[in-house]
Formats: structure tokens, sequence, C-alpha cells
């Protein structure tokens, strides 16, 4: 029998042979009978003997991805087995859970005095099903971060690469040592890697900047920690397939997703306190804050604040920097459900710089100096929103609506005018009336630039402009 059980014909006769005596005890029927339960165990010892079998292992893992109710009938079978000899179940699973499908499998559980007792139940359950219970011990700060930069390291290199076999080969023995452990520094991967480091140069340094973070606030939970990596460099691919993965930096991305993940409230507010540019102005004063806080903590923590100073704290001041840095890019990559600049231009009062241009001419001259006074950026936004709304409209035979509007916007800000330019090369030639040829000479002077490129757009209009553009260009 030994000989027929491990080819592939005699496993699945063992199979069929199990579900046999299965089916003949009829273990799956809702009985209490023992006779039925003793019968089941002899067939079974006796199976196990004709096959020579000393002892069956059975290996349940990630019994803890399953959803409540399968979980609890995989324990429930594991049961039946609880009392035969000659077998053993090693079971892999998160513990919380376990406990949480056992009550949300008996919610009604009661003791004698007819109280709820769904956790003491639920112990209850695990202390008589599982005879040995190990717990995996997490992994310390310093192993945590080999293995952060274990997994970096190998987003680059193949598994197979011989350079990166010898660091895993070097990180997993400090590992063996968890009570001298040492952690891998960028010279030790440098040195390991040889020629291939700098392919990796960028990742060896992000895993050195994140590490700490990341091993603190994932608990030296492998699991945690891989998944914030894989999402990490996922976020990065997909911003550089849409177009802006120019604009990140992947260790200011990690840093900002540290952010999102522990320590949510701070992260959904922040957006709210950006300026135009999308720069993070209160960085110098925190930073200032955090220095005093050595010197008197009371005054300073008694500062009002939107954040909590002890939360963000550590975050802030660790690598890399994000003073001065656009955080707006990074918001857009981690962008899933919730768009946090919603509402950002009314908040700024662009809205109501665009109404203003279109308006009468006098109305937004009086203006003039709120025009100035708007950064680059604001002043591309509402451009572009004007020329969006006008294009919309789709009318040309007369001088649309926002036209002196922009006209007025360009004069103030002449790094626009290129932007204008662009705006009137795309009217059609053929739809367009005469009063394209005139009222650009303050925005466009005749001795910029950007006058050859409207010049060329009246060129176009004498061949194929409307038989009143062309005799007006004749008069001119």
């Amino acid at each position: 029998m030994k000989a027929t059980v491990i080819t592939e014909e005699g496993i699945a006769g063992a199979i069929e042979s199990i579900g046999g005596y299965l089916k003949d005890a009829n273990i799956t029927e809702d009985t209490s009978s023992n006779k039925q339960f003793s019968e089941f165990q002899e067939n079974f010892n006796e199976l196990l003997e004709d096959a020579s079998i000393e002892k069956l292992i059975i290996l349940i893992d990630d019994l803890d991805r399953c959803l409540p109710d399968v979980a609890i009938n995989t324990l429930e079978a594991v049961r039946l087995f609880m009392f035969t000899e000659k077998t053993a179940f090693v079971v892999a699973a998160d513990e919380s859970m376990i406990r949480y499908a056992v009550k949300k499998h008996f919610p009604d559980a009661i003791d004698e005095n007819k109280f709820n007792t769904g956790d003491a139940f639920a112990n209850r359950y695990l202390e008589k099903l599982i005879q040995i219970p190990f717990r995996i011990p997490a992994l310390g700060e310093v192993e945590a971060c080999i293995y952060i930069m274990l997994l970096m390291v190998g987003s680059v290199f193949a598994d197979e690469n011989p350079n990166y076999k010898k660091l895993r080969e070097e990180g997993l023995s400090r590992i063996r040592k968890p009570w001298n452990v040492e952690s891998l520094t960028v010279d030790d991967v440098k040195g390991i890697l040889g020629t291939d480091y700098e392919k990796s140069a960028n990742e060896v340094l992000i895993a050195t900047q994140i590490c700490h973070l990341l091993a603190q606030n994932t608990d030296g939970n492998p699991r945690k920690i891989k998944r914030f990596v894989n999402m990490l460099l996922l976020r990065y691919e997909i911003a550089k397939n849409r177009g802006f993965g120019d604009e990140l930096e992947l260790a200011i991305l990690a840093k900002m997703m540290l952010a999102e993940y522990y320590e949510t409230d701070f992260y959904k507010e922040l957006p709210n306190h950006l300026d135009s540019e999308g720069k993070w102005g209160e960085i110098p004063e925190i930073l200032s804050d955090i220095k005093k806080m050595v010197e008197d903590k009371e005054v300073v923590e008694s500062k009002e604040r939107w954040y909590d100073l002890n939360k963000i704290g550590e975050w802030l001041i660790t690598e890399p920097e994000i003073i001065d840095k656009d955080l707006r890019p990074y918001y857009y990559a981690c962008k899933e459900k919730i768009d946090y600049f919603s509402g950002k231009s009314a908040q700024n009062d662009l809205s109501e710089v665009v109404d203003l241009l279109f308006r009468d001419e006098m109305a937004i001259v009086g203006r003039i100096e709120e025009l100035k006074n708007l950064t680059n950026q604001e002043s591309d936004q509402v451009f572009d929103v004007v020329v969006q709304k006008i294009m919309e409209r789709g009318q040309f035979d007369t001088k649309p609506k926002g036209t002196d509007g922009l006209i007025i916007l360009v004069q103030s800000k002449p790094e626009l005018r290129k932007s204008l330019i662009n705006f009137i090369d795309a009217i059609p030639v053929s739809k367009v009336g005469v009063w394209i040829l005139h009222g650009w000479d303050k925005a466009i002077p005749k001795d910029c630039e950007e006058r050859k490129t409207l010049d060329q757009y009246f060129d176009k209009l004498k061949s194929s402009g409307t038989s009143v553009v062309k005799a007006a260009l004749k008069k001119m």
C-alpha cells in the first residue's frame, strides 16, 4: 500500500478511500452518536496503517484570509480528527481574525446569567482546539530595516542576480542573530552589490530614509511592510504611466504615504493648508518649535495648532525634507477615492477672478492690481478656464465675452503671451469675424517674439478667412 500511495493513482485512490470512510461513518451529518465517531476513528487509523504512514501532518495556511464561515467550517472539520492517533494539524493564521470569525459565527453565546460572552467563548473555543499555540515574534526595528532594504533593492534586480543573492545572504545571516543584529548601511550595500549598486542607488537611499518610521508604524509585521513597499512602487509606476512621474521623488512619495497610512487625519487636512503652488508654508515655524521644545516644552505644546506636533514631529524632520516642495503631485499619485483638492480653486477665490474677466473692460481695469497679485500658477489657471469657456460657446463671428479680459490679464502677466497666441491660433479662420484683426497690440506688442505667430495667423486669414475678413485685411 505504501508504494502505491506515492504515485498519482495511489494518491487519488487514498483520497477516494478517505471520502468513502467519511461517507460510511456519516461524519458530516449533524449527529451526537459516539458509535459513528468511533467507527470513523477506527477506519481512519486502519487507512493510515495500510498506507504505512507513521504520522500525518496537515498544514493549513492563510486561514485568516477566508470568510468567517469558511474559517469556522474548516476548524470544525479539524475537530473531527482531534482524537485520531498519528494525526496533527498546523494552522497558520492571524489569531485576531480567527477570534472575530468565532464571535461572528456564535454571536449569541451566553453564560448561565444570560450575559453575552462572545470574547470569552472565542477564547475557550480556541484553547480547546489549538493545543500548542506558537506566536511568531515580530521583527525588531533593525531586522525590519534589513527586510525593507532587501525589498527595495529586490524591486530592481531579478532573484537570480548574483550580487543581489549575496545581499540577501548577508541580510539573512544578520537576522539570524537578532540579539546582536547590525543594520545594512549604504556602504554595506554598495560593497556587496559592487558594479550593480548604481542601478539601485535610489532605492537604497529610500530604504535608508523610510525604514525606521515604517518599522515603527508596522510593528515589525513583514506582511504590512511588504504591502507598503508594493503599493509605493505601484503608485510610482502608475504616476509615470500617467505622465507626471518626473514630478515625483520616490523618497518623498514614501514619506507622504507614511503620513497617509499612519496619521490619516493630518494627511487629509494638510491640502487645506498648502499655498497656491502646493507648498506647506508652516514648515519653518514647526521646525523652529521642535528645536524650542528642548528648552521649553510646555510653552510649545500650549500653542494652538490644527495638527498634533507630537505625532508628526518625527515624521516631519525625517529625510527627505519637504520644505519648498510642491506636494500636490504626491496627493494625485495616491488619489484613489478622495480628491483632496476639490474646491481648491473656489477657496483661493479664482472663480471670482474668472467671473471678473467676463465683465466689461472698465470693471476689469478697476481691479487691475488684483490681477497683478496673482501668482504665475493662479494666472495660468484663470487663463485656461476663461479660454475653455470661450471655446465651449464656439461663437466667433463677433468678439466673444472674456476676450477683453484675457487681453488685460496678459498685459498684467506678459508671461502669458504665448498662451494668448495659442488661443488665437486655435480659432477657426473660416468662422472668425473682423474683430480678430484689432485690439492685440497692448497684450502682444509689435516688437515681441509672439507677434510673428500673430502675423502668421493673419496670413492664414488672407487665404482661408471669410470674404468680409479678407476685404478688411486688404484695407489694412
